[in-house]
């Protein structure tokens, strides 16, 4: 799967491989389920976290829908709205890469992103089917990864391209919490 629908209910979206996120915390020695609580807590393992590339946080986003691609460029229609670059991720084996709801970060089990698993959603009390979180296929090893902000010029929905650039070794970070990055695209004409 290159594109898929993900519903927010929160503030944002992670990107992360699951062995390579639990490779990180096990270096650590970390065990610890909330995620996002911890990385709070901790600035300089935060850090440590983006420089090992164990996962991409893009915060203070609308909770609304948002088309999700990875590699392959969206249609002509969806306008490219800026472009952010050069964000470590890594990929540890072959189960992908994961775009989830920024709270399901503090539910963390490695176990719980499946390769078997393209996709996991939810029913609203209105019988709704919402998703919370999908897998790509990406091949293992390193990336530098651009974040394009897009809107579909016919619908107006929203989305976000992720082009991961393979790379030998990560050269320095970029912290996507850092006020140049502005990811939060709902309000923009």
């Amino acid at each position: 799967m290159q594109q898929f629908e993900l519903t927010l209910a929160d503030y944002g979206i992670a990107f992360f491989n699951p062995a390579a996120l639990a490779n990180f915390l096990k270096t650590k020695r970390i065990r610890k389920q909330k995620l996002l609580d911890l990385f709070s807590d901790n600035h300089s393992l935060y850090l440590d976290s983006l420089a090992a590339g164990a996962w991409l946080p893009m915060t203070e986003i609308n909770a609304q829908r948002y088309r999700i691609f990875c590699q392959q460029p969206p249609e002509e229609q969806w306008q490219r709205l800026a472009t952010f670059a050069a964000f470590n991720l890594s990929v540890a084996d072959d189960g992908g890469l994961w775009a989830v709801t920024s709270g399901m970060m503090n539910r963390w089990k490695a176990a719980n992103f499946s390769a078997d698993i393209d996709v996991m959603d939810y029913q609203t009390w209105t019988g709704e089917t919402l998703n919370k979180a999908g897998r790509f296929t990406l091949a293992r090893g390193d990336y530098q990864v651009e974040i394009t902000p897009l809107k579909h010029q016919l619908t107006g929905q929203l989305g976000y391209w992720l082009n991961c650039v393979a790379v030998t070794k990560f050269d320095g970070y970029q912290d996507p919490r850092d006020e140049q990055f502005v990811f939060n695209i709902a309000n923009k004409p």
